[in-house]
């Protein structure tokens, strides 16, 4: 059973997604029109405080998905371009580089085509139109940086990507009905398709969730 808590929030745009920090302090929106990401400090009943400095990336991130590490030290986002951002004590967005680790990433404004691994060690995104690449990226601890491990994979059409929860596997759902596997390998986080891939299954504009009892 759900209770409202607090009053809804007026965007004054499209909302694309939606993230929780994991330490459950902040959420975050990101937005297609106008394109930015608006931030928010949760209360302890729930209710939502917009942060002083939203929106932050203001004409530099249009929709796209948004993932942090699990230390909820940095955030990144797909919305035109891999972006990264260091988020401060107070909800704050820092990006991490003036332009984005890669423009080899895309997919509708709303699809979760960006994972990072449970451990915080490696980040995967998809391109589903244009080169159909599944790419890694190595996370530095410290700064947030990412750097790409081995060459990006080409997929069918991978509209959204997951990584289940041991880390041990990426999934890329492809636009075409199949669902493309990799298995993570733990020494750099380069990926190698799984044995009969792609499989049999899936749908149009298909999103993975994996559900640990």
């Amino acid at each position: 059973k759900l209770t409202q808590v607090g009053e809804p929030f007026d965007l004054e745009g499209a909302p694309a997604f939606v993230a929780v920090s994991p330490n459950g302090q902040y959420l975050y929106v990101s937005m297609q029109f106008p394109g930015a990401i608006r931030g928010f400090a949760i209360d302890q009943d729930g209710s939502l405080d917009e942060l002083d400095d939203s929106p932050f990336a203001v004409g530099e991130v249009f929709g796209g998905a948004l993932a942090f590490t699990p230390d909820s030290a940095f955030l990144y986002s797909t919305g035109s371009g891999l972006h990264g951002f260091a988020v401060g004590e107070d909800g704050a967005l820092e990006p991490l580089t003036e332009e984005p680790f890669t423009e080899d990433v895309g997919s509708d404004f709303y699809a979760t085509n960006l994972a990072v691994d449970p451990q915080g060690k490696y980040l995967y995104v998809t391109e589903f139109l244009q080169t159909r690449h599944v790419s890694g990226f190595a996370i530095d601890a410290d700064s947030g940086l990412l750097s790409l491990v081995g060459a990006p994979l080409t997929s069918g059409s991978p509209y959204s990507v997951a990584v289940d929860p041991s880390g041990r596997f990426v999934y890329a759902p492809n636009d075409d009905g199949t669902i493309s596997g990799y298995r993570v390998k733990r020494a750099d986080g380069t990926l190698k398709e799984l044995e009969g891939s792609p499989f049999q299954f899936g749908g149009l504009q298909p999103e993975m969730v994996f559900w640990v009892p």
